[in-house]
């Protein structure tokens, strides 16, 4: 009987997986097989159905050299601005119109911010 795999590098192969991170590369850095990787991924899927999808996102991101961080902050600053009923237009505009102001006043934006 084959020993079971420990959790901590379960949650490490998720974690790289998520992270578009290669199978071959996440077996060698975990010192496991490819296949223990492929049955740790696909257990993963019964418990988070859109695993593929979220590792597509992270691939994205990847190819666009952003990281989670930025799109979750991006997703913060969205819904706060949904909260607030403003629209992007009116973001750019309100950004716009903060920088023609330092700009009469010989500010700069930080300093307006400070």
């Amino acid at each position: 009987m084959k020993p079971k795999v420990p959790k901590s590098i379960k949650q490490r192969v998720i974690k790289q997986w998520l992270q578009g991170i290669s199978r071959d590369q996440i077996a060698k850095d975990n010192g496991i097989g490819t296949g223990t990787v492929s049955a740790i991924i696909k257990d993963a899927k019964k418990d988070i159905p859109d695993i593929d999808l979220l590792r597509e996102v992270a691939l994205v991101l990847k190819s666009n050299d952003l990281d989670l961080s930025v799109f979750a902050s991006s997703i913060r600053i969205q819904k706060r601005l949904d909260e607030m009923g403003l629209n992007e237009e009116q973001i750019e505009s309100l950004i716009e119109n903060i920088n023609t102001y330092c700009f009469k006043r010989g500010l700069t934006d930080e300093e307006l911010i400070l």
